[in-house]
């Protein structure tokens, strides 16, 4: 077997494979074990290991790659073969051009959240360009279910002169949402805090809610990939028995918390948009809207007019 192989090498140091040699001989065991992204995963993890980027792992290409360096790629190696997310393996993930630290607390960003970041981007930053003609007051939001703050963090970042406050009732997820929003510059513009849903948000006149629940309906867990299933965490995916306990009570509360003009926009489940929608109609909003992704997937739902 190649990892056999590659074992035998980094034991023995009767061969010295070059760093290029290596990696890609780790993908094609990635590959023959059935894992998608085989060739890419190695690289990561080659070049996580020898603390180097893309561009820094193709100048070393062909130089050798040491015996400790060989026995900590094989290392992470076993570990993705056994089911592990190769950015849990790194501790971080790249969302909206940032990286972001994560821990078991959290869950993996995943790129189809980046629809819902980029539409509340461009909310946030109409809402400034309306208040610099009329006042310096700043745009303010309110994520539910905050994580390791990709989503918030990234609005903060491309909107200069918003506020946030982010909610979570894990104690270790607003940890790593913390961290985050320091690395990124933002945390004097992150208001983090502790509780469930709309528990510890007792003020009104948001201008924008944003949230990605937890949206998977209970029965449903045990059918995901293993890489979801056994390594986000389960506060993070379980949706109740019909995978819309989050979207009620967030929906609930939603209306007498926006101002006149606030909008909500949430994440969904590829076969959740007409459901949600229903809830968001019958807590009173007036405009509402589904909005696919590129592979044509119901991926958000836009609302806005609460008539209460």
């Amino acid at each position: 077997m190649a990892t056999e192989h590659c074992g035998q090498e980094a034991e023995t140091g009767r061969l010295s494979p070059t760093v290029g040699a290596f990696w890609r001989r780790m993908g094609r065991r990635l590959g023959a074990a059935g894992l998608d992204n085989g060739l890419l995963d190695a690289r990561l993890i080659c070049g996580f290991v020898l603390g180097l980027d893309a561009t820094g792992l193709v100048r070393v290409d062909g130089q050798a790659i040491g015996s400790q360096q060989q026995h900590e790629c094989l290392d992470l190696l076993a570990r993705r073969l056994n089911g592990e997310p190769v950015a849990r393996l790194l501790g971080k993930k790249e969302f909206m051009g940032l990286d972001f630290r994560l821990s078991e607390h959290v869950l993996v960003p995943r790129p189809e959240t980046e629809l819902l970041v980029e539409r509340g981007i461009r909310i946030c930053g109409d809402m400034c360009e309306d208040r610099a003609r009329r006042t310096r007051s700043p745009v303010r939001f309110v994520e539910l279910g905050v994580g390791s703050g990709c989503i918030g963090i990234s609005l903060l970042v491309n909107v200069p002169h918003a506020m946030g406050v982010g909610v979570d009732i894990s104690a270790g997820a607003l940890e790593m949402a913390r961290i985050n929003a320091a690395d990124h510059g933002v945390l004097e513009r992150l208001d983090l805090r502790a509780g469930d849903w709309w528990g510890p948000v007792g003020e009104t006149g948001f201008d924008l809610i944003l949230s990605n629940p937890p949206y998977i309906a209970r029965a449903a867990i045990d059918g995901l990939s293993r890489e979801v299933r056994e390594h986000d965490p389960l506060l993070a995916l379980d949706g109740g028995g019909d995978g819309l306990c989050a979207y009620r009570k967030i929906i609930d509360g939603a209306g007498e918390r926006l101002n006149g003009q606030g909008v909500l926009l949430l994440e969904i489940g590829f076969d959740q948009g007409a459901a949600v929608s229903r809830l968001c109609r019958d807590a009173g909003f007036g405009d509402v809207r589904v909005v696919r992704d590129l592979s044509g997937q119901d991926r958000m739902v836009e609302a806005r007019d609460h008539g209460g």
